[in-house]
């Protein structure tokens, strides 16, 4: 398989940590809400369809809002390579799931991960 975009690669990222985060909700903690925020550049939210990512694996946009860094003390944007980067318009998301919600999704997301093996095992 060829390498995609750095959009797609996000947009991979995206969706695999909001599915691990259920699969996190659905085993490891007993409280029946759970909230989960990202702070984006302002085209990313679109870009990388983090709102189409977060509605597969069952959070709903709670709220957003400037994003302020001055209320994460210590916090320094960069890039992944550890330079610094400039905040132009980011936002601060916060997305909220159910516990039961978590519990469904969990067991549509095993069946999707089984079939997308069986299919690369096809294909080898």
């Amino acid at each position: 398989m060829g390498e995609g975009t750095g959009d797609d690669n996000n947009i991979a990222l995206i969706r695999g940590f909001f599915m691990s985060i259920a699969v996190l909700f659905k085993h490891r903690t007993s409280n029946s809400t759970l909230e989960l925020a990202l702070a984006l550049q302002s085209d990313e939210f679109c870009k990388w369809n983090v709102l189409q990512a977060a509605h597969h694996a069952g959070f709903g946009l709670n709220w957003y809002n400037k994003f302020d860094c001055s209320g994460f003390p210590g916090y320094k944007p960069s890039y992944a390579c550890g330079t610094g980067r400039d905040i132009k318009n980011a936002r601060f998301y916060v997305f909220q799931m159910k516990k039961e919600n978590a519990d469904e999704l969990v067991s549509d997301f095993a069946r999707e991960i089984l079939l997308h093996r069986r299919f690369e095992t096809f294909l080898n």
